[in-house]
């Protein structure tokens, strides 16, 4: 409600449900066409995250979506919503749930349409237009007695798909008046009951009878809110698990149960091996991407593959729809569950980087990746969040194990470069009270830097690790080239611009990682710690992956996998 009616608006009635389905703060660019929602949102306690630009407040509204299961970003009309396009993008790529807010010109502009400010001539609905190919429903309100049903279609849509939704409020619609928002009530899975049992039953009869079955989580897990439910499919049938590259993090990285991480040829041979030689593969929660599959050199039958999409189930070819991934991982955990299987298999693990490794304090001689991620895998600990960035981040950490209760945020499947510093501000606007870690490479950071001034304007305290090899190394060992070079920034003294209540280093030597990381562990502020690097040391796994490109395109030469 606003301060000055008793009855609800239409602004009002939109900041309502929002609050009511747990979103606090939204994450905004201010812009002429959408100061009457603000102040609407102001109004009615909903904090205002005011980011750099809409590209940054784009990209935080996905990493809060990813910790608070819901999140939304205002943007200014024509310019402000074209400027955000690329992370809603990967939000609808990557299956994460973010209300896009549009301002937008008064309805007697759309009357009589006449070319003003941002507009592409008299076309007011071009963002829009755009925005339909990214979302899962658009909306444009233009009658305040709809409003309220338009709203609640695209909240509803955007928590059953687990995907973006755009909403166009027109400046002048936003003080009419419209009915009070009763209980929201979120829409059941659409599982057809009888095909539901049906895959079911096929899907534990062809697991049971294999010899040696194995099941492999995808990152829609996450999306869905499954991890629990997985685990308890994978603990009742006693199956060896694996994740998929998106996935990292679906289930305890400890658990006896779980091998790592498979990825076809880009992986671990001996997981690889393990998972191609199964007779049943169930395989829950994954669209089958490049990525996944290690540049489609995965060999997964679909003679022995039970496959668990969001809304139907593939059976050794045949299509069981409409199954709800939902509703079928929460039933074929239950159907072994009442034949519990008492022999579980287990299995020694798989990883570059352990916690259990012998760790010393490091020499003086020039600092490398191997022994920076061996020593993070030593400094995480449970419960931390950490979000890692597209390039030599995100390959490294996919073979460090974790720790139980670890959070793990990164685009694996869209790898938009630049993501991680503004999805860090939204994560840490999300869960304020969790130790937030960032990993990002020097090429990834110059996209997105500014954003470092917003999480320091909201006081924000994440340890920071810039990986500075000189340039885009992900794209070196690919080829090497030019445009892969970078202008040189003195990274550690960034904070210094942005504000206070920070401190920074360098770390240039082996023996400089274990100061650097005793000060981050006990300290209050944000810490920003640049780790220098050559230029081609990214790890063995992104030096495989790169060979493998350049052997494809030295036979194709327009291949990328």
């Amino acid at each position: 409600m606003t301060k000055s009616d008793s009855k609800f608006t239409v602004g009002s009635y939109l900041v309502t449900r929002l609050k009511q389905l747990g979103v606090n703060q939204m994450f905004i660019v201010a812009g002429d066409y959408l100061f009457n929602f603000l102040d609407c949102a102001l109004e009615n306690d909903l904090e205002l995250i005011c980011c750099c630009n809409e590209l940054n407040a784009g990209y935080a509204a996905d990493g809060y979506a990813r910790v608070n299961g819901l999140s939304a970003v205002g943007l200014a009309f024509s310019v402000g919503e074209f400027s955000a396009i690329n992370a809603i993008a990967g939000a609808y790529c990557e299956h994460v749930p973010v209300v896009v807010i549009g301002g937008s010109p008064a309805l007697k502009y759309h009357h009589k349409p006449k070319h003003i400010h941002h507009s592409i001539e008299t076309d007011y609905l071009a963002a829009m237009k755009m925005y339909e190919e990214i979302t899962v429903d658009c909306q444009f309100i233009s009658d305040p007695q709809q409003a309220p049903k338009q709203i609640d279609q695209a909240l509803q849509a955007c928590l059953y798909h687990k995907r973006p939704v755009y909403i166009s409020l027109p400046t002048d619609i936003i003080y009419h008046t419209c009915e009070a928002p009763g209980p929201f009530e979120l829409s059941p899975a659409n599982s057809h009951r009888e095909t539901l049992v049906q895959a079911v039953e096929k899907a534990y009869q062809l697991l049971t009878k294999a010899k040696n079955p194995v099941i492999i989580g995808g990152p829609y897990l996450m999306s869905y809110l499954l991890k629990e439910d997985y685990k308890d499919l994978v603990e009742n049938s006693g199956f060896l698990c694996a994740s998929l590259f998106s996935a990292k993090g679906i289930i305890s990285e400890q658990h006896p149960q779980y091998m790592g991480i498979y990825q076809g040829k880009w992986g671990d041979p001996a997981i690889c091996k393990i998972v191609e030689e199964a007779d049943a593969v169930l395989l829950m929660g994954s669209n089958l991407n490049e990525t996944d599959m290690g540049g489609f050199t995965a060999a997964l039958s679909h003679d022995i593959m039970i496959e668990a999409k969001t809304d139907q189930v593939l059976i050794q070819h045949h299509k069981h729809t409409p199954v709800h991934i939902n509703d079928f991982i929460k039933n074929l955990s239950k159907k072994f569950g009442e034949t519990k299987n008492q022999s579980k298999k287990t299995i020694k693990k798989h990883f570059e980087y352990t916690p259990g490794q012998k760790m010393d304090k490091g020499r003086q001689v020039p600092m490398t990746t191997q022994f920076f991620f061996k020593k993070l895998a030593h400094f995480l600990r449970p419960d931390d969040i950490v979000v890692v960035d597209t390039g030599c981040a995100i390959f490294c950490c996919s073979q460090m194990q974790l720790p139980p209760d670890v959070l793990y945020i990164g685009q694996a499947d869209y790898m938009s470069i630049g993501y991680g510093t503004p999805a860090l501000l939204g994560v840490c606007t999300a869960a304020p009270n969790r130790r937030t870690i960032l990993l990002v490479g020097d090429g990834a950071f110059q996209e997105t830097a500014q954003e470092l001034s917003t999480i320091m304007r909201y006081n924000c305290k994440p340890i920071i690790f810039l990986l500075n090899n000189d340039g885009y190394t992900t794209e070196r060992v690919i080829r090497e080239a030019i445009y892969n070079d970078l202008q040189p920034w003195k990274y550690h003294q960034l904070p210094a611009v942005f504000g206070d209540n920070f401190w920074s280093c360098e770390v240039k030597q082996e023996s400089d990682l274990e100061e650097a990381l005793t000060r981050a562990e006990a300290s209050q502020e944000l810490s920003f710690i640049e780790i220098h690097l050559d230029r081609l040391d990214c790890g063995p796994m992104l030096q495989q992956l790169g060979e493998t490109i350049k052997a494809a395109r030295s036979k194709t030469p327009m291949a990328l996998g």
